[in-house]
């Protein structure tokens, strides 16, 4: 996901890096809600929902669009290529590889499973 528009005065708050921080040196249960509930609506200053919204219709090459959920094995590596890969896809650059976008969608959805 790709937070656009994010207020620099949030963005370089120290109060947000401390909690990022936090989170990834002390691991405790409800770590991922605490940084998509409480952290992402701070650094965007909207819900989550609506930073969904903004990142699902985004038409620039870094809004990659459909959520992408966060890596949950002991696997990144595995994540990391298909991540490329369907960042490639999706990609505005690769349009005269496909004959027309429903090529390019059919493509996705089979990365996508």
């Amino acid at each position: 996901m790709v937070l656009s528009g994010v207020p620099k005065k949030n963005a370089l708050d120290d109060v947000f890096w401390v909690a990022v921080y936090n989170l990834a040196v002390h691991s405790h249960e409800g770590d991922t809600d605490r940084f998509y509930d409480i952290l992402v609506p701070f650094m965007t200053g909207k819900p989550l929902e609506v930073s969904l919204v903004e990142a699902e219709t985004s038409d620039t090459p870094g809004g990659v669009g459909a959520w992408r959920s966060p890596q949950r094995s002991d696997t990144p590596y595995v994540r990391c290529i298909l991540e490329a890969v369907h960042y490639m896809l999706r990609s505005p650059f690769l349009i005269d590889v496909f004959s027309n976008d429903r090529d390019r969608k059919n493509t996705l959805d089979k990365y996508d499973r």
